[in-house]
């Protein structure tokens, strides 16, 4: 009975696949000669004189997602090209035709996975902006003949350098591309290549360098280069690098050489590996204003960092406090209240990403210690920037004097830590008991190390003798799952050995550590 079962399943098995295929194969090609009416009406509508459009294989490295010959009573009449850009939001599809004339017959705009800001990106779909080029016979440009959307840089940005694309090989396949002037080769001997970190990632930079020191010619690899169209893509422009000609190092902008506008983060990647071939530091930005304090504020920077950073179509205005020590006590955000740039600038401003920043020191990077926030990784960066710019920034301000106002403003010193001696054990089992206060910016902390008779750590306890700003970052240094890491241990302790630092609150969590370190050299 059950070998008759097994072969009735075995039999409506079969019968289900053979039907399945079979209606696979009936439905097969009315689907497929559906998506291609709807394909084609799409052309249509962007090359609205074609009855039919033949598909054609585009040039390896041409960045075209399509391309179609338009065609009427068995003639070419033009051609539809289709490439997707990235804008603010995301990918951006274009689809243009282009007649034998040289004229743009119709442009779409948008993809199924068009995202930009409502009310200002998402104008590039509407007529007024697109039927500017309707009709014109010449390589779409910004500001010279298509109008940018206020407010919307980057998606009018985009979508123009994505229909100069389409155009410029329209002009390759009509035969009238103006033909490309081939740059002399870098003839120096010394020729240095440094790799640079874009907004789009790595690209190699050949920086040529003549005996007398001056830079012969600059050459950017195009291989791995994937910065912006119509923003950091500028680089490879030879106006862009025909500055750095001539030019001894270090180099910098604003000294007969200009940034990209609204490519920063390229503009200062080339930079960089200029000046890292030529073998000097890199010349700092004067854009900062650095202003020290006779006495620290009530955030304790003696030394503060105010510098405007540009991101795309917006700047924003980051303030760093530095102590004497060159650590940053804090870290302010402004920029834009309106705009399609609003929230991630809000993003920046809060306090969950500033406050990573407070306690560091040094070259700060993403991902060690510090996070970008998610989908607003463009003013994440130039934060970032503004931050290191201060870090490393020795313009008005020298060492003696942010050292001279550390000294006239320190607090008195405390008395060495108080040791208690018990008799017997406490709770905790502590049968010595140090005590320490420390000072740490506006507050002190008060800490209280209870050490067995085998000289490990019994108890920790955590105060603030003093209440001050600081309230938050204190509560961190309290909780018992940083303090219960130093119970048991003993020698001398640091940080990345079995005890880690609270996220946000270095300053407190050092100076936790060395009351600690105290109490166990006692």
């Amino acid at each position: 009975m059950k070998k008759h079962a097994w072969l009735i399943l075995c039999l409506i098995t079969f019968v289900a696949a053979f039907l399945l295929s079979l209606t696979n194969m009936v439905t097969e090609g009315p689907i497929a000669q559906q998506k291609l009416q709807q394909a084609n009406a799409a052309r249509a509508a962007v090359f609205a004189e074609a009855t039919g459009f033949d598909e054609m294989t585009p040039d390896e490295g041409s960045k075209l997602d399509s391309l179609y010959a338009a065609t009427k009573d068995g003639q070419t009449i033009g051609y539809v090209l289709q490439t997707t850009v990235n804008g603010y939001g995301g990918p951006i599809e274009i689809v243009m035709g282009v007649g034998n004339d040289g004229a743009i017959r119709g442009i779409s705009v948008g993809g199924s996975s068009f995202a930009e800001t409502a009310g200002l990106g998402t104008r590039t779909r509407d007529p007024e902006f697109t039927d500017q080029f309707i009709g014109l016979a010449a390589v779409p440009k910004l500001k010279d003949n298509i109008d940018g959307i206020s407010g919307a840089t980057i998606s009018s940005t985009a979508v123009t350098s994505g229909a100069a694309r389409l155009y410029e090989y329209w002009q390759t396949l009509a035969g009238v591309a103006a033909p490309k002037t081939e740059e002399a080769p870098l003839t120096a001997e010394n020729q240095k290549t440094v790799m640079a970190n874009g907004y789009g990632g790595e690209f190699d930079v050949t920086v040529g360098i003549n005996p007398d020191g001056t830079i012969e010619g600059v050459r950017i690899g195009q291989q791995t280069f994937n910065e912006t169209d119509g923003l950091g893509a500028l680089a490879l422009e030879q106006t862009f690098r025909d500055q750095f000609i001539g030019k001894t190092g270090p180099v910098s902008y604003g000294d007969g050489i200009d940034a990209i506008s609204g490519a920063t983060i390229t503009s200062n990647a080339v930079l960089q590996a200029i000046n890292e071939a030529l073998g000097v530091a890199q010349a700092q930005a004067p854009a900062g204003q650095m202003t020290a304090l006779d006495t620290p504020d009530a955030n304790g920077a003696v030394k503060v960092y105010t510098e405007g950073v540009a991101v795309l179509d917006y700047t924003l205005k980051v303030t760093v406090g530095l102590d004497a020590q060159g650590q940053v006590v804090s870290v302010g955000v402004s920029g834009p209240t309106t705009g399609e740039n609003e929230y991630f600038v809000s993003q920046v401003k809060a306090n969950a990403f500033r406050k990573q920043f407070i306690g560091k020191s040094g070259t700060l990077v993403f991902g060690e210690g510090i996070d970008a926030v998610s989908g607003a990784t463009k003013s994440s960066t130039a934060v970032l920037e503004a931050v290191n710019n201060a870090l490393q920034y020795q313009g008005e301000v020298t060492a003696g004097a942010v050292a001279d106002a550390a000294q006239a403003t320190a607090a008195p010193a405390e008395e060495g830590p108080q040791v208690e001696l018990l008799d017997t054990p406490n709770a905790d089992g502590a049968v010595k008991v140090v005590t320490e206060i420390l000072p740490v910016l506006d507050y002190k902390l008060k800490v209280v190390v209870g050490l067995d008779a085998e000289g490990k750590i019994a108890s920790l306890t955590v105060g603030s003798a003093t209440a001050g700003t600081s309230d938050y970052y204190v509560s961190q240094v309290k909780a018992n799952a940083f303090r219960n890491q130093f119970i048991g241990k003993s020698d001398t302790l640091a940080f990345g050995e079995g005890i880690d630092a609270v996220s946000g609150a270095t300053l407190c969590s050092d100076a936790v550590l060395k009351a600690v370190n105290d109490a166990l050299t006692r």
